[in-house]
């Protein structure tokens, strides 16, 4: 009859020394951050501004993603790094593009590759590539062989921009490997397929539906 108190009794031990032992693993499992990638072409992460230089105003679209900690606590040192290039061929496959190095974005606002906190619940956006008028482009570098003159050619914002000019992109359809990571959050692959046809057009609703266009793959 006093079997089965004891074995209640044992279990309980167990069950206590369990937790006492694995209670640290287990609150940052609850308690850890959790990063998600948002992509969507919309304002206000996607939308026309002016880029000012000495030498006059430059109209140009800037396109970037958002990036939200869903967890309980702070991110910390967070990256959003571009592991990867590909470009749509004639027969449907992807292929690298040699020239592209991959680094980490821009956060916006800030210019940083490194966002040293992200709060829970506290969105931040990191810039992805812009793009100005075809008649403007020659004056930021942004030339590359084979591309007509009245095309665009899309900026991606990666940390530096290296001398073989992997940072720009001619019309065509993309793929970019992602990878959303920090300092204490185990990183996270994205996939993100780019349409870039290199059509410019200063009404911002049209541009952001005809001369643009991302989605998670």
């Amino acid at each position: 009859m006093t079997t089965l108190p004891i074995w209640l009794s044992a279990l309980a031990t167990v069950i206590i020394a369990a937790v006492a032992v694995f209670q640290d693993p287990i609150r940052r499992w609850v308690m850890s951050p959790r990063l998600e990638l948002r992509v969507r072409v919309a304002p206000p992460e996607c939308h026309q501004t002016i880029w000012r230089t000495p030498n006059g105003d430059y109209p140009c679209y800037y396109f970037r993603l958002v990036v939200t900690n869903c967890g309980k606590t702070e991110a910390r040192e967070v990256e959003l790094f571009a592991a990867g290039l590909k470009r749509k061929q004639k027969d449907g496959s992807f292929e690298d593009v040699p020239r592209f190095t991959p680094m980490s974005l821009l956060w916006s606002h800030v210019g940083k590759p490194n966002l040293p906190i992200l709060c829970p619940d506290m969105p931040k956006v990191c810039d992805l590539a812009h793009v100005f008028a075809p008649q403007h482009r020659r004056a930021f570098g942004h030339t590359l062989p084979g591309v007509a003159d009245d095309k665009a050619i899309l900026a991606f914002d990666l940390q530096v921009e290296p001398n073989m000019l992997g940072h720009l992109a001619e019309p065509g359809t993309y793929r970019m490997d992602l990878v959303l990571g920090a300092a204490n959050v185990s990183p996270k692959r994205y996939a993100l397929e780019i349409t870039f046809p290199g059509a410019w057009f200063d009404d911002e609703s049209q541009m952001l539906r005809d001369g643009f266009g991302m989605r998670a793959v």
